[in-house]
């Protein structure tokens, strides 16, 4: 098998993770020049992975932020956050070309301090509608130094809805693999606001009139307008559905005092409304309009 065979074959996986966003639908190419002014509309945001049974303590978080723009550039910054506190990521720019439906690009790692790296690699990315394919060249992207250099096939998907991003080490000798691809798919997380009532004393209703949830995020725990604790937390999540390309929004609803789930309401990921409706307690929430 030949080197790029080889490549081929062992980035099956990736490739499908990407190509599949443009198989969704073929709606014509969009002009560049109205491309990234979209695009810094709507890629920034907090994204995070579906959860799966086992998860816990594997918290993961990739935040998009617009670090500049300008009529014919574009550059973002995704960070990657962790349940331990570190931060990893890269800053990606993105420029117009004569074609309508491609981009250049180069992406640009951050170093351990925070501050960006002095390599950086260009990126090559397909553009149609509200999707966005991108890719390195791993015989001009390298990294290392003396026998220790590889090269990187970097991809990068949007949808507008979930963001995918693929690493491949390559052998720069012969072009092949030189470890499994790395692989990481993340959906969009909204934040979500509303109010929470629960009975007291089984009797009179108690009002949070401000609660705002973010799914992926921490327990919320309402409180009502004299500062008081309603007594339950709120957790809002992306969990696994029947198809795992699909994750659902769930709401659960515990107890304080004794860690109890009293409820749970699921909802399509991009729901606009979630809620929950028991004897003794009630949520309402709506999606933050600029999520």
């Amino acid at each position: 098998m030949t080197g790029k065979a080889a490549v081929a074959a062992a980035l099956t996986l990736t490739l499908c993770a990407c190509a599949g966003l443009e198989q969704r639908s073929e709606p014509a190419p969009a002009p560049s020049s109205a491309a990234l002014p979209e695009l810094a509309q709507i890629l920034p945001g907090r994204y995070g992975p579906t959860e799966r049974p086992g998860d816990a303590g594997r918290w993961l978080q990739m935040e998009v932020t617009v670090e500049g723009r300008s009529s014919d550039q574009l550059e973002l910054l995704l960070l990657q956050q962790t349940a331990g506190g570190s931060e990893r990521g890269f800053l990606l720019s993105l420029a117009e070309t004569q074609s309508p439906d491609w981009l250049t690009g180069r992406f640009t790692p951050l170093a351990g301090d925070a501050t960006l790296s002095a390599r950086s690699c260009a990126m090559r990315f397909r553009l149609r509608s509200d999707q966005l394919v991108g890719e390195t060249d791993p015989a001009l992207c390298r990294f290392g130094g003396d026998e220790s250099v590889v090269g990187l096939l970097k991809e990068i998907a949007f949808d507008g809805n979930r963001l995918t991003i693929a690493d491949q080490l390559i052998d720069p000798a012969d072009g092949s693999p030189l470890q499994e691809p790395d692989i990481l798919e993340l959906h969009r997380l909204g934040s979500f606001a509303g109010r929470a009532r629960v009975r007291d004393g089984g009797q009179d209703w108690r009002l949070a009139p401000q609660v705002r949830v973010t799914a992926g995020g921490s327990l919320v725990e309402p409180l009502d307008a004299a500062g008081m604790s309603l007594g339950i937390q709120i957790d809002l999540s992306l969990v696994e559905g029947t198809d795992p390309n699909q994750p659902i929004l769930a709401l659960r609803v515990i107890t304080l005092h004794d860690r109890r789930v009293i409820g749970q309401a699921l909802a399509d990921v991009g729901a606009e409304r979630i809620g929950l409706l028991l004897d003794d307690a009630q949520i309402d929430l709506v999606r933050s309009p600029d999520q």
